[in-house]
């Protein structure tokens, strides 16, 4: 699993009832009309998403 290398535990619950369950993004109107491409690799993506958060949960004030 992609979170275990930053020693997090898996946690899973049931979806709500209007989750996608599948995520999976086209890209291609971007890479068209903007010739965008991703610039940064997944892992490196997830580190800095979850450092992010990790932050900002770390910041919040208790029962926020």
């Amino acid at each position: 699993r992609a979170f275990e290398p930053f020693g997090l535990a898996w946690l899973e619950e049931p979806l709500p009832a209007d989750d996608p369950t599948q995520r999976q993004p086209d890209i291609r109107l971007a890479r068209e009309k903007l010739g965008w491409e991703p610039a940064v690799p997944l892992q490196a993506g997830l580190q800095k998403t979850i450092a992010y958060f990790d932050a900002l949960l770390r910041e919040a004030p208790a029962g926020a």
